[in-house]
């Protein structure tokens, strides 16, 4: 978990508190819906994300045989790579929350994710335990399909407005 959690500082890179920073600017402006900016968030966070994934899914070979000293740890790092892309949209996403002040939003999508990694884990170790599949495997995948969870809650509600006719903005 700790390789995770130094490659999830990469894809992370500061953008939550970023985001909180600048859309707390952004809503004490006259713009009170920082679309622009939360699109090169995005944008920022999945670029960096997209880094972090490379270089774990590339290097977890390497990381287990020489800093883990289990080769079986090769595979749980590969499936966690795939998940440092969703942590950063994630990230992203939780700076807006924070910054809008909308933290039951924040607890809803938290909660489904950890609901999606529980529910995973249980089953996957019902059903594929005995059958030769790594603790370690199912693990790693429940984490990472609970981070793309997390991450698609928070997509829902922080898409960007459309204007409407009157010329204000409105929920699509």
């Amino acid at each position: 978990a700790s390789v995770e959690m130094v490659f999830a500082t990469i894809s992370i890179s500061g953008v939550r508190f970023s985001v909180t920073r600048l859309v707390s600017e952004e809503i004490n402006s006259e713009n009170n819906y920082p679309t622009a900016l939360m699109g090169c968030a995005f944008r920022y966070a999945t670029f960096f994300g997209i880094l972090a994934c490379g270089g774990l899914f590339l290097l977890s070979g390497r990381i287990s045989a020489s800093y883990i000293g289990d080769v079986q740890a090769a595979l749980p790092l590969k499936i966690m790579a795939l998940s440092m892309p969703a942590i950063a949209i994630g990230s992203c996403a939780e700076g807006y929350f924070t910054a809008k002040q909308k933290v039951f939003r924040l607890i809803t999508a938290m909660l489904s994710a950890q609901a999606v990694r529980i529910l995973f884990v249980k089953l996957s170790f019902d059903a594929m335990l005995y059958k030769g599949v790594y603790p370690a495997d199912i693990l790693a995948t429940g984490a990472a399909l609970g981070e793309v969870t997390f991450s698609l809650a928070e997509q829902d509600h922080t898409r960007p407005r459309k204007k409407d006719c009157s010329g204000g903005y409105a929920r699509p």
